[in-house]
């Protein structure tokens, strides 16, 4: 019976270590993305008026994987991520109007994961974008892993 309290007292350790590790990731993201170039962007932007319709090409700096951009229904006010070279449809989302989560006053696009259609992890993450250009848009991808502590991990480009 000791050796069993002994393994759950490591196992707690290990996972408040996993936890801790995971936040400070999160936190130094978030100051590294806020004080970048591209918060500037994000800020001088403006909510999109009308929303973005149809498909948007993606880019984020410095990643090569598959992902290729954000097609939107502004009638429905949904939308969904492209991958590929072939356009697959991954990871449909909603959007609205709101304030910034971490950008206090700033009204934005949210984009909300948190539907039943995605996996779990996908749920926690809120991108929210801004037109810093007729057609050209910022997004700021945004994790919450408590709702009251949003972190910033990076941002993206879209535009047709």
């Amino acid at each position: 019976m000791h050796f069993i309290k002994h393994i759950m007292e490591i196992l707690i350790l290990f996972l408040v270590f996993v936890l801790l590790a995971g936040w400070g990731f999160a936190w130094y993201r978030t100051v590294r993305a806020e004080h970048s170039p591209n918060q500037k962007i994000f800020s001088d932007g403006v909510l999109p008026s009308p929303p973005p319709e149809g498909f948007y090409t993606g880019r984020v700096a410095g990643y090569h994987g598959g992902w290729r951009g954000k097609s939107f229904e502004s009638g429905d006010k949904t939308g969904i991520n492209i991958f590929g070279e072939n356009r697959e449809k991954k990871y449909p989302f909603i959007f609205y109007e709101a304030e910034g989560l971490r950008d206090a006053g700033k009204q934005v696009l949210r984009i909300d994961y948190n539907i039943p259609a995605n996996p779990f992890w996908l749920r926690t993450v809120t991108d929210e974008i801004v037109e810093y250009e007729p057609g050209k848009y910022i997004g700021k991808l945004n994790v919450q892993w408590l709702p009251w502590v949003p972190f910033t991990l990076g941002y993206f480009f879209l535009e047709r």
